[in-house]
């Protein structure tokens, strides 16, 4: 995988929110949606994977999707503040390249034999 530290940031925050959400559930509900967002987790982490070690685009696709998806389909809950992290996270994902060429700076290399000149 390239070095982008943009990408890298916005999946580990999708791990840790995912994670710490899972748990939220599991202590306001219980144990009957565990099964759901345990498998909801799995299929994200391998998608993570394929991104990390395969730069996977179809992987890259499906996730920014998923998170899209669930942002506008969570618009109508009371609490829209996990939608819009989705739908944030989503374009994050899927815009992560124009984002770093725009707000990172690029490694320039320097010509040494010309400088001393």
């Amino acid at each position: 995988m390239k070095d982008r530290p943009i990408l890298k940031i916005a999946l580990a925050l999708t791990l840790l929110l995912e994670i710490v959400l899972v748990v939220g559930v599991y202590q306001v509900i219980g144990p009957e949606r565990l099964i759901g967002q345990t498998i909801r987790i799995i299929i994200q982490l391998l998608l993570i994977l394929f991104i990390i070690f395969q730069s996977s685009n179809r992987a890259l696709f499906i996730l920014t999707a998923y998170h899209i998806l669930n942002g506008l389909i969570g618009f109508s809950m009371e609490n829209p503040s996990i939608s819009i992290y989705h739908v944030v996270i989503g374009c994050v994902i899927y815009f992560h390249e124009e984002l770093e060429n725009r707000f990172l700076p690029k490694n320039k290399t320097v010509d040494k034999s010309k400088s001393l000149k």
